[in-house]
């Protein structure tokens, strides 16, 4: 298992569909309280190869494009790695809240009952067939349901905990371990790639107000919930960006490149009749299919149209996926990252459909990040590296990482969690 890093050499990879990022950075501590010093030695971002909306396609293809990633990134930084972080979305993530209690009778809440707590919760909460990938402690609660921020030395009669469990299915997880250990890389630690976009793009404040953070990859739109400042809900459709660029290439039959190009550059996702939209009908030009003969006319009022139709499925499947959670008012703000949000209006179009600020997700400044990765599209490989350098805005976001107990404090723990 990945370690909390105080200092040293750290690398982390970003698996997308799309693309793939990988950074190799240096964690320096000034103390043991102070917050981390992060320097990006060395960065790559690729085209991404053999990987799909819920897992690994096809097992040479990742290999070599993840080879391909990392060996740049290493080359960059001049060392040699031995071990990485992973953070994706595949797997068809999701989350379970699970309850546990302990009969107090009146004593006094000490750290071996919080550690029972935390210990049935995952014993109740193993599934078959699936990975835990996170788990987070939302809340204590006490006699009269009252919600306890610190129940230690605290007099109850039932002391009870609710958990988040994150989870993916575990065959996914596994093929993605054999692909990076086919390069000679150990596979540290999974992440949640949604978690970590939160954990670069989200302030306290909204942590503590409740937000959605939706990470528009290339094969699906992820997205995690918070709510009362921790981690409630993730989840997944596997619409994404590539599907927008394959329905303008197909609809108006022109090339895959200039169907990306047009989408970025002339699409507008507000360009839609019922937000006051389309008036503008501009003729662009870009290549027929097979990128042969003369460039044909496209009107961008046909473009916007195949675009509008496209995000609003996307859009109607989110909100079938957030259940009413904007509706009951425990989330006030959507933060949107990933390749996508850089579309043309989507702010704008979110924030009419659900009816709650939407920005664009920005990560933290570090040093030495390339500037292709400080956009929406590098907030996944920041918050990698905050994770690993055991930040307080990971912590935040859920991404809460093992600590080295040693041999007597895992057999400590095993005790524990078997003989309580």
């Amino acid at each position: 298992m990945m370690r909390n890093v105080k200092s040293g050499v750290i690398a982390v990879l970003d698996l997308g569909a799309t693309h793939m990022g990988c950074a190799v950075a240096r964690v320096v501590r000034d103390g043991p309280m102070s917050a981390p010093s992060i320097h990006v030695l060395g960065a790559s971002h690729v085209e991404s190869q053999g990987v799909g909306a819920t897992g690994i396609t096809d097992l040479k293809s990742a290999e070599k494009a993840i080879r391909i990633a990392i060996d740049s990134a290493e080359k960059r930084a001049e060392v040699t790695l031995d071990s990485i972080v992973v953070g994706a979305n595949i797997g068809r993530p999701t989350a379970r809240l699970v309850t546990t209690e302990i009969d107090m009778v009146g004593k006094a809440v000490g750290t071996r009952e919080l550690n029972a707590l935390e210990n049935h919760a995952r014993r109740d909460g193993q599934e078959e067939r699936l990975k835990l990938l996170h788990f987070n402690r939302r809340y204590y609660i006490g006699d009269n349901e009252d919600i306890l921020q610190d129940p230690l030395g605290i007099r109850v009669g039932v002391l009870a905990a609710e958990h988040c469990l994150v989870e993916v299915e575990a065959h996914a997880w596994a093929n993605l371990q054999a692909c990076v250990e086919s390069t000679h890389l150990k596979l540290q630690q999974p992440v949640l790639a949604t978690m970590a976009a939160a954990a670069a793009s989200v302030s306290e404040d909204e942590f503590e107000q409740g937000v959605i953070c939706i990470d528009m990859g290339g094969a699906a739109t992820a997205f995690a919930l918070y709510c009362d400042g921790a981690i409630q809900t993730v989840g997944q459709v596997r619409v994404g960006a590539h599907h927008i660029t394959r329905d303008i290439s197909l609809g108006l039959n022109i090339t895959i490149e200039d169907a990306e190009r047009l989408k970025m550059m002339n699409g507008n996702a507000m360009a839609n009749p019922l937000y006051g939209g389309g008036d503008v009908d501009a003729t662009l030009h870009a290549r027929p299919v097979g990128g042969g003969g003369m460039d044909v006319p496209i009107r961008q009022h046909d473009l916007n149209q195949i675009l509008c139709a496209r995000v609003d499925e996307i859009l109607d499947l989110l909100e079938t996926e957030f259940d009413g959670a904007l509706h009951n008012g425990r989330v006030r703000n959507i933060v949107i990252t990933g390749g996508g949000a850089r579309l043309n209006g989507m702010e704008l179009l979110m924030q009419n459909r659900f009816g709650v600020p939407v920005r664009l997700g920005r990560p933290q400044v570090i040093r030495g990040m390339p500037e292709v990765l400080s956009g929406p599209s590098g907030c996944v490989l920041t918050g990698l590296l905050l994770a690993v350098a055991d930040t307080n805005q990971a912590k935040r976001a859920g991404l809460v990482m093992p600590e080295d107990l040693g041999v007597f404090g895992r057999l400590k723990h095993w005790w524990s969690e078997n003989f309580y």
